[in-house]
């Protein structure tokens, strides 16, 4: 399932942040609107014309609002959580610019093997 939800973990990597040495910081899903959000709402949340466009550039696509909220964590210096230990040397400025992702699903490592083993008894089945 794909789908996102309210307490799903997401990761922000931020352009000025190197992300084999800081890390990403975590964040957490808070909300997530039901329905369409169109341009002008847009517009109203994050106040660039530009950036607008770039989000909703796929017309395929109906965007959804989803408030996604940094994990605070006193012990860095940001005020966040990473998935270093410590994150970047520096404060992180409003307005930085950076990708996020949603975990939608975790598995761990065997359940990818598993599908393989299905597929290769079926395999040895059908050869019977």
């Amino acid at each position: 399932d794909q789908t996102i939800r309210e307490g799903m973990l997401a990761f922000a990597n931020l352009n000025n942040v190197d992300i084999k040495k800081y890390g990403q910081i975590l964040l957490r899903v808070k909300r997530v609107w039901s329905f369409p959000v169109s341009s002008r709402e847009v517009f109203n949340i994050i106040g660039n014309q530009n950036l607008v466009r770039f989000l909703l550039s796929k017309p395929d696509e109906a965007p959804i609002q989803v408030l996604i909220e940094p994990i605070k964590n006193a012990d860095t210096i940001s005020g966040y959580s990473w998935t270093s230990r410590k994150g970047p040397p520096f404060t992180i400025d409003t307005g930085t610019v950076g990708r996020i992702t949603v975990r939608t699903e975790t598995r761990r490592p065997i359940e990818y093997i598993f599908p393989v083993f299905r597929e290769v008894e079926e395999s040895v089945e059908e050869s019977q």
